[in-house]
């Protein structure tokens, strides 16, 4: 299994023209220098080894510290690219296109960074081989978070791609997908895969033209970031594919999206109660000393004291007059928007000072602090 591993590596380090490696450590200075490296920057391993990464970034970027906001975004996202320029040895700039992601020891300790680079000015030329950073690259590919596979492709008699085999798969691949995947066709375990996956696939395979997308995988359940590219001979029909399970980070999206289209239909039932006139009154609820203020307006309604309601009431008090069948509702959406922040619409029925229970909507909004503590709960209260 090793001598195919470093087989399939081969291929993909013949594959990869333009690519510099550069390794380092938490600082930011370069460990390990690839021949790569020296071909797209100039600069020699023993030149550079021991220096800040920062040499190779343009003066702009290095006033904004770009070295070191790439490191970070790298360990929060899993990887960071970039498309920039960047400096020669000699002064001069070229145009590229590269990632950088942790470096992690065997137990997940975080060890350094690796950037991979590629020289798309094809201004310099890179035909020499990468072997004495084989080994080195192997060990890369071994325990960065980036998942990685190498898979064949299978066509039908008409070159149309009807399924495809993994050869090679990596730790955090393996950790991702959740199963040990070697050997096995896709079409053994998710037979529903959508028709998309393959076609992209045998397209990168049939063309050698590397693909970059992120798509929903509906047979997972899940969004994937993901890079392929073609490995080895072309009638080989492999490819080797880098992704990253995005789905929080999609899923953290929508929400936004669905909290703000929410905001945006309580801020228009507001102004449309201003319109009417059904506004009842307004509150505001420190969260941290449970101080609940009131304007007149809210006071009167509900029989409350007006002083009571400047100086301020329990959340308690508040609620008295909420009805006995919509209490329990009401304490739970209360109890949601707090924990989770952002806009909050809720309808219950409430005493009034006539004696008699009117239908309400209550809107809102929790702001938390940085930490995700509740702060405060302003809001207004309309007849509906």
């Amino acid at each position: 299994m090793a001598t195919t591993a470093r087989h399939h590596l081969n291929q993909i380090i013949e594959s990869a023209i333009d690519f510099a490696i550069v390794v380092t450590d938490l600082n930011g200075d370069v460990t390990d220098w690839n021949q790569g490296a020296t071909n797209v920057f100039g600069w020699e391993s023993e030149e550079i080894v021991g220096k800040t990464i920062e040499c190779i970034f343009t003066p702009e970027d290095k006033r904004i510290e770009r070295a070191q906001e790439e490191m970070r975004l790298s360990v929060v996202d899993g990887r960071a690219e970039d498309e920039r320029w960047h400096l020669r040895k000699d002064g001069s700039r070229f145009w590229a296109s590269g990632e950088m992601m942790p470096l992690r020891d065997e137990a997940g300790g975080h060890q350094g960074y690796v950037k991979i680079l590629r020289d798309r000015t094809r201004q310099h030329e890179t035909g020499k081989q990468l072997s004495e950073f084989k080994d080195r690259f192997e060990t890369l590919l071994e325990t960065v978070d980036t998942a990685f596979a190498i898979v064949e492709v299978k066509f039908d008699a008409d070159d149309r791609p009807v399924d495809y085999r993994f050869i090679e798969a990596n730790p955090a691949f393996e950790r991702q997908a959740g199963v040990n995947l070697r050997g096995k066709w896709v079409t053994e375990f998710a037979p529903d895969l959508e028709r998309f996956w393959f076609d992209t696939y045998g397209r990168v395979a049939l063309t050698g033209e590397p693909a970059n997308f992120e798509s929903y995988a509906e047979a997972f359940g899940r969004w994937f970031d993901v890079r392929a590219i073609r490995v080895g001979k072309p009638e080989e029909r492999q490819i080797a594919i880098f992704f990253n399970d995005v789905t929080d980070r999609r899923m953290a999206e929508e929400r936004r999206r669905a909290s703000e289209a929410t905001a945006r239909e309580n801020i228009e039932r507001v102004q449309l109660a201003l319109s009417a006139g059904a506004i009842i009154g307004t509150w505001n609820w420190d969260l941290p000393t449970d101080c609940f203020t009131v304007d007149e307006a809210f006071a009167t309604a509900f029989g409350l004291d007006p002083e009571l309601g400047r100086t301020g009431l329990s959340l308690a008090e508040v609620v008295a007059t909420v009805h006995p069948d919509d209490q329990a509702g009401l304490a739970a959406a209360i109890d949601s928007v707090v924990r989770s922040g952002g806009a909050y619409a809720h309808q219950y029925r409430v005493r009034r000072v006539d004696g008699k229970y009117y239908w309400i909507e209550a809107n809102g909004r929790v702001d938390h602090a940085a930490d995700g503590t509740p702060l405060r709960f302003p809001g207004v209260l309309l007849d509906v």
